[in-house]
């Protein structure tokens, strides 16, 4: 049986890039948690963009069709805004 398929995809945000390897099997919640052992933000302060599709959290990379040296984009949301009037 052959084992997990890994990638390495380049993380691409506003003003910064890192590559990451990771298996295919991983969902993209697995990928936001990677994600945020390198940016020091949570999962849930990530939008994970890929190939202009805004990717949800129970998808896998194979699901999507990753493959080596794609590029993901990742958009930063900033915490919650409070307005008062």
């Amino acid at each position: 049986m052959e084992g997990n398929k890994r990638v390495c995809v380049k993380i691409k945000l506003l003003k910064s890039s890192f590559e990451l390897e990771v298996d295919l099997s991983s969902t993209t919640l697995d990928l936001k948690q990677k994600i945020s052992d390198q940016t020091k933000n949570t999962p849930q302060e990530h939008r994970v963009v890929y190939k202009g599709h805004i990717m949800k959290d129970d998808e896998t990379l194979e699901k999507l069709q990753v493959k080596n040296g794609d590029i993901i984009d990742v958009i930063l949301l900033g915490k919650s805004l409070h307005f008062f009037i």
